[in-house]
């Protein structure tokens, strides 16, 4: 028996083509995208152990303030890779989630 796959669904920003050029707004392409759960837990934790080496030295006061919490943006792409969201991310299609890190 196979492992069941997760359905991640993106949207891809692309140019129209000739035919459409007479609307010459960004199109968005819907694609779903098949991964196995086990396959994305080891990109997450990947991802988590990355973050431990980026963060885990970071600065923890800023002045009289704390740094009590720690939230990350997390895109998926169409091909189900992990990456950090942030502004002009490019046209590829993704999807994401949000990862809260609190201190103990």
């Amino acid at each position: 028996m196979s492992e069941e796959t997760l359905t991640v669904i993106t949207y891809q920003r692309r140019a129209p083509s000739e035919l459409e050029r007479a609307d010459t707004r960004e199109l968005l392409v819907t694609e779903f995208i098949e991964i196995s759960p086990t396959v994305l837990q080891e990109r997450v934790n990947q991802f988590l152990k990355l973050l431990d080496v980026i963060f885990g030295g970071a600065i923890q006061k800023v002045g009289d303030f704390r740094v009590e919490e720690l939230e990350v943006s997390v895109e998926i792409s169409a091909e189900g890779k992990l990456g950090l969201l942030g502004t002009g991310v490019g046209i590829s299609g993704k999807g994401g989630f949000t990862i809260k890190l609190r201190r103990h």
